[in-house]
């Protein structure tokens, strides 16, 4: 951006800010007309019949406890995983993986469990609410299609008519009162204490369509989300991009709030020339930014950006997306109905066309399953950057821009949150230069010569050689044969007739 533009940037900060509760929320939905007419057509009927028709399972739990080797500032102590239990085995050493992962990031304790995809959502929450009674959690992670709570309101925004949707918000809050007055398996009243005390993130590729199979698709992100953690994939521009149609421009938190988070970041709205599809894709796919807060009118599957008039609009669907693929890490979709996973379209759904897919950086995205999506963008940025988890920036925008009372036109706007991918992605979390040894390490004897081989990780690594006489050895400096290896093979020359222990070690090029 110009020096010029910078200094309107901070001064228009300043003014959102001041005015974040000044929303007329009946007068902003209005501009929802056009969403309204394409909003999601899947109904809660349709979801229950479309579930697993398995036996109902809820394994024993293993619980992995905080190490005090934690390279990250300690954000959170406690996160619960529960993975779809048909799932589980196919995927396993990959949530081992990662359960290691964030461990090595956050210091943290994970209780891991499984649990059907046909277990009912109240039994769900129930396995939340015991986990959380044994010890504060502080956040859930759902791998796999495993079910939602769903929220039904009479006349949408007083405006659009009847809408039914998945509500995450229900297995966040632990104490409120939930009410299906005509028992119909919809909620359609939420009272009493209505903050959350969890966040919610979901890991399902489950209906993606054709933009990729769900077990392939399920092991493609959880690898890239693997390089993520361990440094393989680079996150050093430090760079925010939002981008605002015509309906949304007029609002200088829009287009300034994510300020709170990068205090490098470009604005493009309908008033600049180049602004619209070609414009949008190419800056997804070009690699430059970490962070996209996107303002545009959607449904499940299309964006229609609007450029200056009603009549200047480009359609994007998922697949145009997901073939790109995207580069930022991390994604606010400010589009309606953006991240509906539960419809089975053979496009799949923008939240997860951004983040399933392959050859890229996305890995979680931000949005609404219904007409509506967040606003007071400050209150989510700002936690965001100083707690360093999405998850807690959502809990955390929940409590303090929401509030402690959700009346009837903030049901109909936010009740539909929800976090696609990874909820303890930190988009400007830069890896230690230490990364995870490499798998499949071997050993063979060529005449009196030890040959190690091991598989590559991708990126510019080098490797080191560890070797110990005792195979439980704490390896140090003492125990190096080797370092700065560029290759997958070692030869020890000769190493004589006593037993030996090797280690590989791989650490960042960059």
């Amino acid at each position: 951006m110009s020096r010029e533009r910078n200094f309107l940037t901070i001064f228009l900060i300043i003014i959102c800010v001041s005015a974040a509760f000044s929303y007329d929320l009946k007068e902003l939905s209005k501009l929802f007309k056009e969403d309204a007419k394409y909003a999601p057509t899947d109904t809660y009927e349709q979801y229950i019949s479309s579930r697993p028709d398995v036996p109902v399972f809820i394994s024993e739990k293993k619980v992995f406890t905080s190490t005090a080797d934690t390279k990250k500032s300690k954000s959170v102590s406690k996160i619960y995983i529960v993975t779809e239990s048909n799932l589980y085995p196919q995927i396993e050493s990959r949530v081992l993986r990662y359960i290691a992962d964030i461990q090595y990031v956050y210091g943290c304790t994970v209780v891991s469990q499984q649990a059907s995809a046909s277990i009912n959502p109240v039994a769900l929450k129930n396995m939340i609410i015991n986990e959380w009674n044994l010890g504060v959690v502080d956040g859930v992670v759902l791998i796999g299609n495993l079910p939602a709570g769903w929220f039904e309101i009479e006349n949408d925004f007083n405006e659009y008519g009847y809408a039914e949707f998945p509500c995450d918000l229900f297995l966040m809050d632990l104490d409120g009162t939930w009410t299906d007055s005509d028992s119909n398996g919809k909620y359609n009243s939420h009272t009493g204490l209505v903050n959350p005390e969890v966040f919610v993130g979901r890991i399902s590729t489950a209906n993606m369509g054709d933009l990729t199979s769900e077990i392939q698709g399920m092991k493609d992100y959880l690898d890239k989300n693997h390089n993520f953690w361990t440094g393989v994939t680079s996150v050093n521009l430090q760079k925010g991009l939002t981008y605002t149609d015509r309906d949304w421009m007029e609002y200088s938190d829009f287009l300034y709030d994510i300020s709170n988070l990068y205090s490098l970041f470009d604005a493009i709205s309908a008033y600049d020339s180049y602004f619209g599809k070609t414009d949008y894709l190419g800056r997804l796919s070009g690699g430059i930014y970490e962070f996209v807060q996107l303002s545009c009118h959607s449904n499940w599957t299309m964006h229609r950006m609007y450029g200056p008039t009603p009549e200047d609009f480009e359609n994007i669907f998922t697949n145009e997306i997901s073939v790109l693929p995207p580069k930022a890490i991390a994604y606010n979709l400010f589009c309606c109905s953006g991240v509906r996973w539960t419809n089975t379209d053979s496009l799949g759904f923008l939240g997860g066309a951004y983040v399933y897919n392959t050859d890229s950086k996305a890995l979680v995205s931000i949005g609404s399953t219904k007409t509506g999506s967040m606003l007071g963008f400050s209150y989510f940025y700002s936690p965001l950057k100083t707690e360093k988890v999405f998850g807690t920036a959502l809990k955390q925008w929940w409590i303090n821009y929401v509030g402690t009372f959700h009346d009837f036109d903030e049901i109909c706007w936010f009740y539909g949150m929800s976090i696609i991918g990874d909820p303890m992605i930190d988009p400007r979390y830069v890896a230690p230069l230490i990364l995870v040894p490499p798998e499949n390490v071997s050993i063979s004897y060529t005449e009196n010569d030890a040959v190690l081989t091991w598989d590559p990780i991708q990126g510019e690594v080098i490797y080191s050689v560890y070797s110990s006489e005792y195979p439980y050895a704490e390896f140090s400096s003492w125990h190096l044969e080797d370092s700065n290896i560029s290759v997958t093979n070692w030869t020890e020359l000769n190493p004589g007739a006593t037993k030996k222990f090797y280690i590989i070690t791989s650490v960042n090029a960059k």
